[in-house]
């Protein structure tokens, strides 16, 4: 469902009533190139795939925010949120600037548009982020920072989409579930895994998460800001066993965890991130952040 907003015979994709709109960044090749998403028609048919997809992922996410957690917009005070389409050329990657979203479309290689919905609210998260906790871009905060944008993405994905879940490990284009990019995403089934950080089935090969921390697949090095996309994995199953529950061994850790349900621990985690969290926050801190 999108929301359209007729001025001087245009139609654009822009909704006063949820605070978000859409731009194209794109030199050329579209009818609004370098302006805001618009047509002389409402019905747009497939011509735009990428813009009509951020104006419904952002409306179902200002949506979720305001619905589920009380928030008027990422600043909280309804300022607009912007969704850039069609950044830059061949472009795998969709980021945050501290202004505005912007969203590539993939180089149908590595992945095709970015602009799906848990991507969306996974960049939308940094705002939010970055409006409360402000944690720090790097080694652990960076890889919480991550992880908070994971969950964010993730759960707006169950409260618009239908359930998928049971699907697992594979999945359904426009279907809910624990993965991280999968309706984009071409080189493996989905960039991360919140049921199982490690699973090469999903994430493949060389992509693997540490579940522990500390544990298997812990990234010690520099790059990555100190690992942010790589020990995100921790809290992301952490979260996946505060909503679903389930036993097992973690890493050599026998594990009996009964889940609260996806939708409880969406609203702790959102008030661990924004009322406990600091920027400085690490794994050892963040666990006094969730029990809080």
């Amino acid at each position: 469902v999108c929301w359209w907003y007729k001025n001087t015979g245009y139609y654009y994709l822009h909704n006063t009533g949820r605070w978000w709109q859409v731009y194209n960044v794109a030199s050329s090749g579209w009818p609004d190139n370098n302006t805001y998403a618009y047509r002389t028609t409402n019905d747009w048919g497939t011509s735009d795939r990428a813009e009509m997809s951020l104006a419904c992922g952002f409306d179902k996410i200002q949506e979720y925010y305001l619905n589920v957690h009380g928030r008027h917009s990422f600043n909280d005070a309804n300022i607009y949120a912007r969704a850039n389409a069609h950044q830059g050329r061949n472009y795998v990657n969709a980021y945050w600037d501290g202004t505005d979203f912007h969203f590539g479309d993939g180089d149908g290689v590595a992945a095709n548009s970015l602009a799906v919905l848990d991507i969306a609210g996974h960049e939308y998260a940094h705002a939010v982020t970055e409006y409360t906790a402000g944690l720090i871009y790097a080694y652990e905060s960076g890889a919480l920072n991550e992880s908070f944008s994971d969950i964010a993405g993730t759960c707006v994905e169950l409260y618009a989409q239908p359930d998928g879940r049971s699907l697992y490990p594979a999945m359904s284009p426009g279907f809910s579930d624990w993965l991280c990019g999968e309706d984009s995403w071409r080189r493996s089934m989905a960039v991360r895994d919140l049921r199982n950080p490690r699973n090469t089935l999903t994430v493949g090969a060389g992509n693997e998460q540490p579940s522990r921390y500390h544990g298997t697949y812990w990234y010690y090095g520099s790059g990555d800001n100190g690992g942010v996309h790589y020990n995100s994995g921790v809290q992301n199953f952490f979260f996946y066993l505060l909503s679903e529950g389930g036993s097992g061994e973690n890493d050599g850790i026998v594990y009996n965890v009964t889940g609260i349900g996806w939708t409880n621990a969406a609203r702790v985690a959102y008030r661990a991130l924004t009322v406990y969290c600091t920027p400085s926050t690490d794994y050892r801190t963040v666990r006094s952040a969730w029990a809080s």
